[in-house]
This record gives C-alpha cells, structure tokens and sequence, in this order.
C-alpha cells in the first residue's frame, strides 16, 4: 500500500480517539504541516465503522486531516477541555459537531462573547488566526438539497420524525419554507420547538407516530422525513405510515446517508419518490469544505469530484 504523505488517510480509515484528548494533541503536533477538522460525536464500535464522512473527508484536501473524536455525553470535562484548546490551536480550522453535544450550554460558555445561531452544527477559523464562529449548515443544507433537486415545499404537509440533533435544525428551516404544516414526532417533549414555530407555520408535536393518528392525514401534497438517526434508529410506526399511503406518489426521505436504505427500497416498492439523504449528506459536507477551504486560502474542489468521493464510500 502507498501512502500519500499528503494524504495519510486516503488508503486506511481514520482511527477513533476516545476520550484522550491528549491523543488529539500528539496527532496535531505529528504533522505539523497538516490542519485539522475534528469531528465530534458519541457513537458505538459499528456506527464508528459505517460513517462515511471519516473516509471522504480525508481524501479530499491535502494536508487535511478529519479526526473522529468520541467524547462521551457525561465526560464534560473533556468536552470542555477540548473546546479551550481548539479556541487556542491554530492548526484546528474547523470543528464538526453532532448530537449528544450539539444544544450542549457548556459549548456556548466557551464562546461567551459569539452569537449562537439557533443550531450550531460545525466552528469554523474565518482566518487562520482567528477564533473559531459557530454556524449552522445543516438546515440550510437540507431544504437547498430538497427544493433543488425534489420539489418546492410550499403547500406541503410535513410529517418530520426525530427532532433531536439535525431533526430540530431541519425543522426551524422546513418552516421558512411555507408548507401548509408541520407535524413534529420525538418521545423527547418539543413543545417549545411548537411554541417557537407556530407563529411560522401550523405545527403539531406528538411523542409517536402511533399518536398521530396517521390514516386520518388529509394531503395531496405529503412529505415524510426520518430523522431519527442517522444510524437506523427509526421509530416505531413509520412502516405503518408508509402502508398507509402507498400508491400516492407522496415523498419520503431517510436521512440517513448511505445510498442503500432497506426502509427507502421498501417505499420505492410501495409507491413512493423514497430518497436517501445522501444528497443532503454531501451538500452539507461541501458546504463544511467550502468554510475551510476559505479559511485556509485555498481553492475548494467542485462539488462533482466531492459527491463522487461521498457516493464511494457511501
């Protein structure tokens, strides 16, 4: 095997640091020509194994390091650790964040002076010099990829299922988007995400989908998401839902970013427009890139050479 000085990582997965941020400080001070992108999450052995994101993004850029980073939900400690010394490191030009640590009021008192935008998915250097700044990609992302490449979401009715993590993100921007309503399923209450949006649009929250009472959904122009995770944890009911409205040519989209999704491959069958989030996956990725590609001063690869580096490893 060869391997790219510029690119370490591009033949091998990238492996995990858990917990031992001093790993993460001996990384960075093993290449010192390299910057650094640490991707910040909670996840078990086998949803470590089919990320996707460890592998393209390691491929892409040279000089360019990805660094999965597991941190646990009760280790504030390092959590906070960590976010002092990004602040500080120069060679970290951006920082990817997801659940359990994205609403985390630990990470927004580490940047006390910064204004938070509603959800903060990633931090990214504007300049090499600067602080980190906190943004929001994944909404955004979402709703460019659907109305793009599906169809406008005006007059829709959105059944959105999971509203944790990239789900509340997506539901903040469905809403700007002036759908006829949105319908809100998490066991976790979301009722101040309601209260939040109705002056937006019509929004209804239920713990399951068991109590949304989905054969009674009156729609011509239907739109299912699965957001429950984007490592398969679908919710119970969602099959029903998809049964209920076979035939009608209705929308469903499973965030999950693999190109192959057994529960997309049944609604295809049942006569739905399934798509996986693939689509969204690598536009909000391209969008990670472009930020730090900006920062670094460099020119960002097109989005046709990102989107086949994500299909491969998808």
């Amino acid at each position: 095997m060869v391997i790219s000085s510029n690119f370490p990582f591009e033949q091998s997965k990238i492996p995990v640091i858990y917990g031992n941020l001093n790993e993460l400080v001996e990384l960075i001070k093993k290449y010192p020509d390299f910057y650094f992108c640490p991707y910040i999450a909670d996840k078990n052995e086998a949803a470590w194994n089919i990320s996707t994101s460890r592998v393209y993004m390691n491929k892409i850029l040279p000089n360019f390091i990805y660094q999965p980073f597991n941190i646990s939900p009760y280790n504030i400690q390092t959590l906070s650790n960590f976010f002092m010394y990004a602040q500080k490191e120069p060679k970290i030009i951006a920082v990817n964040i997801t659940q359990p640590h994205k609403s985390n009021p630990m990470v927004k008192a580490c940047f006390p002076k910064t204004q938070f935008p509603k959800n903060t998915d990633c931090f990214v250097r504007k300049t090499k010099n600067s602080h980190l700044i906190p943004l929001d990609l994944n909404g955004p992302s979402f709703v460019g990829w659907f109305e793009e490449e599906i169809k406008p979401l005006i007059n829709s009715d959105i059944l959105l299922v999971g509203v944790g993590g990239v789900g509340e993100t997506i539901a903040r921007s469905l809403a700007t988007c002036r759908p006829n309503s949105l319908t809100l399923i998490d066991p976790v209450d979301k009722y101040y995400l309601v209260t939040e949006l109705s002056p937006i649009v019509k929004t209804q929250y239920y713990p399951s989908l068991i109590e949304t009472n989905s054969t009674k959904i009156n729609s011509d122009n239907f739109v299912v998401i699965n957001a429950s995770g984007k490592e398969g944890n679908n919710l119970e009911g969602l099959n029903q839902v998809l049964n209920d409205y076979q035939k009608q040519n209705f929308i469903f989209v499973d965030m999950r970013p693999q190109l192959d999704i057994p529960t997309v491959n049944s609604a295809k069958e049942l006569g739905w427009q399934a798509y996986t989030g693939f689509g969204m996956n690598a536009r909000n990725d391209y969008s990670l890139l472009s930020e730090i590609t900006h920062a670094l001063e460099i020119s960002t690869p097109t989005f046709t050479e990102f989107k086949n580096l994500v299909a491969q490893a998808s």
